[in-house]
Parts: structure tokens; sequence; C-alpha cells
């Protein structure tokens, strides 16, 4: 069920257990069915940690990641609750120490806005999310296939 749809849902449940009285059947039936959904959410969310996690430790050896806060992301914002970022960092570990490859976590800071190239660190080099163009050495790049967090990684 796409995630929009999932949301559609369970708002749906949501009101139709507020509108029963609180201690009757009625309102007990409608709780478990607001927490049937919140299951099978979880069990989607976690089929993909699983599913995503092995085909990154099939293809790599080492891996990094950034080190996030992930318990300061979710106070601040609800969709993050349902993006498995901490819970994707341990599964992927230990699939890949399974595979006898190895994560690294990096420190976050500054990742983003410094040049795999030349190692100059400029807020301004960050033109969008995706584009990258460093002031120093003139370095485009579209994607994270040169993302500096590997090189502090490897």
């Amino acid at each position: 069920m796409p995630a929009g749809l999932a949301e559609v849902e369970r708002r749906k449940r949501r009101k139709r257990r507020a509108q029963r009285e609180r201690g009757s059947s009625r309102h007990a039936k409608a709780r478990r069915r607001v927490a049937a959904l919140q299951a099978r959410a979880a069990r989607i969310r976690q089929d993909w940690r699983h599913k995503a996690s092995l085909d990154i430790a099939r293809r790599f050896a080492t891996v990094v990641l950034e080190d996030l806060a992930t318990r300061n992301m979710t106070r601040s914002a609800r969709g993050t609750v349902d993006a498995p970022w901490h819970g994707f960092g341990t599964v992927l570990a230990y699939k890949l120490e399974e595979r006898g490859g190895y994560l690294c976590r990096v420190d976050p800071r500054h990742t983003s806005q410094t040049c795999s190239a030349c190692g100059a660190v400029d807020r301004e080099s960050r033109e969008s999310q995706a584009s990258f163009r460093c002031r120093q050495c003139g370095l485009r790049a579209q994607c994270c296939n040169q993302h500096p967090a590997s090189e502090h990684g490897v």
C-alpha cells in the first residue's frame, strides 16, 4: 500500500475510533484495526530495511554512513519516524559483518559542503540538494558518487 494511501486509511480508522464510546466493544474493535494498520506499516518498513541492506551488503565490502542523530531528527519531523535511518544502519552493519564487510560511521558535519577533489569547505558550493559546484577548483557533481564522507571513512 503506498505511503499516502496508508496514511489516509490510518486517519480514517483513527477518526472512527474517536467516534466510538470508550470502553465499548466497537471502540476496542476500532482500536485493534488501527493497531493492525500500524503493525502492517511497521512490517513493510522492516521488510524494506532488510532487502535494501542485503542488496548493499552483497554489492559492497565497505560502506560509509554519516553518523546521524536520528533521535533528534524524529523530535522535529513527523515523517522521519517512518524513515528507518537508525534501524537501517543497524541491519546493514550486521549484514556486512556476516559477509566479512565493514561499516564505517563518519561525523556528518560539513560533508555536503566539502569538495571531494580539493577538500575545500564552503557553504555556497552547494547549489541545491542534488547539485554541487566547488568555488575553489570548479568541480561539478550531480550526485554523491564522489561524496567526501567516503574519504573520511576509508
